[in-house]
């Protein structure tokens, strides 16, 4: 009794919380720290180069990501839920809040057309402008093509326009930061 007991209560419990797993619609990965192409729209040869200015980006304390997926069905995302989804999904790139202030995650849905951007809190409101005329000029068409070339150059254009100016600022600030020190201010 007691074994068909625990059998049934097994299977209730798997009839229960499976359904809670499918239904979560997990996230696509972002293990790889620069481009995670589960949608198949960046060729080997861009790749290699985004990663290249990935790796510049990331040296000089920008993070830079971009995620691509062949649906929002394969994660069970509504239309209207899709800044929600990329939220959660920047949220959840494997990066620390310092380094999450300072970065940008381009994120694509092939199916859709669907292109979002996020940017960290470090970013001014003229970066963020001048990141979202590249993203509406540049990441939408060349979505729509699927041209691996035209994303490239898209996030290159991120990292030329935005993450660079940032950058200069950023060492600008840290120069003058080293030149104060050791002075003393009375006035405050």
């Amino acid at each position: 009794m007691s074994v068909r007991f625990l059998s049934l209560m097994g299977l209730v419990s798997l009839l229960v919380f499976l359904p809670m797993g499918l239904l979560a619609g997990e996230l696509p990965s972002t293990e790889t720290r620069c481009i995670n192409d589960h949608g198949g729209l960046v060729s080997k040869a861009d790749e290699a180069k985004f990663k290249s200015l990935c790796n510049r980006a990331r040296k000089n304390g920008v993070q830079m990501m971009l995620v691509t997926v062949k649906s929002l069905d394969d994660y069970e995302v509504r239309s209207s839920r899709l800044d929600f989804f990329v939220d959660n999904l920047f949220d959840d790139w494997d990066i620390e809040y310092d380094e999450a202030s300072s970065a940008i995650m381009v994120f694509v849905a092939r199916k859709e057309r669907q292109v979002r951007l996020r940017m960290g809190d470090h970013f001014s409101d003229k970066s963020w402008k001048k990141a979202e005329r590249i993203i509406k000029r540049g990441f939408g068409p060349s979505v729509a093509r699927r041209s691996s070339v035209g994303i490239r150059k898209g996030m290159a254009s991120l990292y030329t326009q935005v993450a660079k100016p940032f950058i200069k600022t950023q060492k600008r600030k840290e120069r003058a930061a080293r030149i104060k020190r050791g002075t003393v201010n009375f006035d405050q």
